[in-house]
């Protein structure tokens, strides 16, 4: 139980890096529900919400951001998630 709540904790901590790292690159609105869903300890939700409001906003996306989402989805065993293969096909067209 204790290696899952480490987990959780750190998992916890790479989600809020990375709001921290894209705080201007999202709406008030997509900062204030992935915020929500981190709060509430969804964290597969809040990592959806983020990749989402990245690709909606049609902004270049650092390497690193995708790195962190990416990292971030594997820990979580979200690899298989449309909003992952979304990320990285905006990330192609906008490079």
């Amino acid at each position: 139980m204790a290696d899952q709540r480490t987990c959780h904790a750190e998992i916890e901590k790479r989600l809020r890096e990375l709001l921290r790292e894209v705080i201007h690159s999202l709406t008030p609105a997509d900062l204030a529900e992935a915020a929500g869903f981190l709060a509430a300890g969804e964290y597969g939700l809040c990592l959806e919400a983020i990749a989402a409001g990245l690709v909606e906003r049609r902004e270049y996306l650092q390497p690193r951001v995708v790195q962190a989402i990416d990292h971030l989805a594997q820990a979580m065993e979200l690899t298989d998630r449309p909003f992952l293969k979304d990320v990285h096909a905006y990330a192609l067209r906008a490079s």
